[in-house]
Order: structure tokens, then C-alpha cells, then sequence
């Protein structure tokens, strides 16, 4: 193990099979990612210096990763909406005027919302007093969308009669 660890090395690697799962504790609600791995590798030892450090490191430019890599792109479940946002889809627009938009949210309460501000699963992309409507994106357990609501305007009885 010191020598695979600091002695003087070339690693290759033949074979590598992932395999990712979902992993329930007993005792816990939720299940976590796992990634199962199997991995054939050759190290190579050597007398020369050059093989004591990589070359490659100096150059090398880390990447930054914002999400988990092993954590699966689309989820079977939706967290929760612990926070008490605008759930989009149970939400009603009310009206738009230039920058704010107006909601009667999934219990009711008139809520007003600005380009960027969040929303249960997302956030708001778009205003538009034009058109009447508010764009959202949402994502819903990896599966990215764009959901649109249009304040409904409602006809008076006599209007319906003509």
C-alpha cells in the first residue's frame, strides 16, 4: 500500500464499471445515492524521477461542479415545499403590471412576484403586461420546464348574452 501511495508510479486502469443506486438506512425516510463501482488496475513502478509527480497536475485547472456527479439527473421524488412558495401550478394570476405579477397562491393569499424571484420548484423568468402572462421555469425532479399563466378574464352575465 506505500508504494501504490508514494512510490514512483504509472496507474492504468483496464476496466471500470459504475452502477448507481438509491440506498435506504434502515431507521431513515429518505434514500440517498450510491455509486457501486468495480475497477481492474495495473500500477507500474519505476526508478525514474519524472514518474514521482505528475506533469499534468501544474497544468491543470479545476472545474467547479455544482451539482452532486453522482447524484441521478431526473429524481422519483419532488422535495417538499418546506418554505411555503407559490406552487405555480395550483396558483392563479390575478393581474400583471409592469414588473409585478399578481397571485392568489395554492391557499389563497394574493402574493406578488418579480422577475427572478423563486416559486415552489423554480423561479419566475418573465413578465409580460402585453400579453397578460407569466413565464416560470421549473424543475421537477430534473425535467426542466417552462410553465406559463395567463390572468383569465371573466365575462360579466350580460356581456354573455348578446
Amino acid at each position: 500500500i506505500w508504494y501504490l501511495e508514494n512510490g514512483r508510479r504509472l496507474f492504468k486502469v483496464h476496466r471500470l464499471s459504475l452502477k448507481g443506486a438509491m440506498v435506504r438506512e434502515p431507521g431513515e425516510k429518505k434514500a440517498h445515492p450510491v455509486v457501486q463501482f468495480d475497477m481492474e488496475m495495473v500500477a507500474y513502478f519505476t526508478p525514474l524521477v519524472e514518474l514521482s509527480s505528475s506533469v499534468a497536475w501544474r497544468d491543470t485547472t479545476f472545474a467547479v461542479v455544482r451539482s452532486n456527479p453522482f447524484w441521478p439527473l431526473i429524481r422519483t421524488e419532488i422535495p417538499p415545499n418546506t418554505e411555503g412558495l407559490v406552487e405555480v401550478e395550483r396558483s392563479e394570476l390575478k393581474a400583471v403590471v409592469a414588473g409585478k405579477a399578481y397571485i392568489t397562491d395554492q391557499s389563497g393569499k394574493l402574493r406578488i412576484l418579480s422577475v427572478g424571484d423563486k416559486v415552489y420548484l423554480g423561479y419566475v423568468r418573465e413578465i409580460s403586461p402585453e400579453e397578460s402572462t407569466v413565464k416560470f421555469v421549473l424543475d421537477k425532479a430534473g425535467i426542466r420546464k417552462t410553465v406559463v399563466l395567463k390572468v383569465r378574464f371573466q365575462q360579466s352575465p350580460s356581456e354573455g348574452r348578446r
